[in-house]
């Protein structure tokens, strides 16, 4: 038993992921990567499954016209500094970072595809991770945005300065919800609740862009 345990933590300590790090006008991250980790078998879609992988300092991406990762292949590599790479993974972003490394330190995640209505399906999906930095809304009014965990969910806050008190905080377009909603699981941490959260069915426009650039990439 022992040796499981061993061999389980020496699997998580030397995973090693593949970060999509979207950008706005003035180079900051503005807090949603998308995460794959190398050699995982992502099954995306009915028949269709991609494996991620390191070659030096260009990613390869291998997809499969079957589950599991089996049969016939196509692949197609980057460089992670390619413009090609870029306009592929930076969907609804200004720029991107494309970088290999571990999973940022972050306040939440959630899934990329539905595991159906309990959220009990367990699905190869690539997880979206949410960080807690301050960062331009790139909005005419000079704003400047945070996410945090409010009232049960994960929302972008809006603030009058880089600061980012919130104190200050005005209003809050949710994200998603944490826990399972409409077949999609949400992680937050550090839930609060307060009444400054606004209501909202919608996602972002970015967290949008992002999660369609998914399915067309795998």
């Amino acid at each position: 038993m022992k040796e499981l345990y061993f061999a389980f933590f020496i699997s998580v300590v030397m995973s090693e992921y593949f970060i999509v790090s979207p950008l706005n006008k003035g180079n900051e991250s503005v807090g949603i990567h998308p995460v794959y980790e190398l050699g995982r078998c992502y099954n995306v879609l009915q028949g269709i499954s991609t494996v991620y992988t390191r070659v030096e300092d260009s990613i390869r991406i291998r997809t499969y016209q079957a589950d599991g990762c089996t049969g016939e292949s196509d692949a197609l590599v980057f460089e992670l500094t390619d413009n090609l790479a870029k306009q592929m993974f930076c969907t609804g972003s200004t720029d991107c970072l494309l970088e290999f490394g571990e999973i940022p330190n972050n306040i939440g995640h959630y899934s990329s595809i539905k595991r159906g209505k309990e959220c009990s399906e367990e699905n190869e999906e690539v997880s979206i991770y949410i960080t807690d930095g301050c960062f331009y809304c790139q909005t005419d009014d000079g704003r400047y945005c945070k996410y945090g965990a409010h009232n049960g969910y994960m929302s972008l806050g809006t603030y009058p300065n880089n600061k980012c008190d919130e104190s200050e905080r005005s209003e809050e377009q949710q994200i998603y919800k944490c826990g399972c909603s409409t077949g999609v699981y949400g992680y937050c941490s550090n839930n609060t609740n307060d009444s400054n959260s606004v209501p909202s069915e919608s996602i972002s426009l970015l967290a949008i862009a992002i999660i369609a650039s998914l399915g067309f990439l795998i």
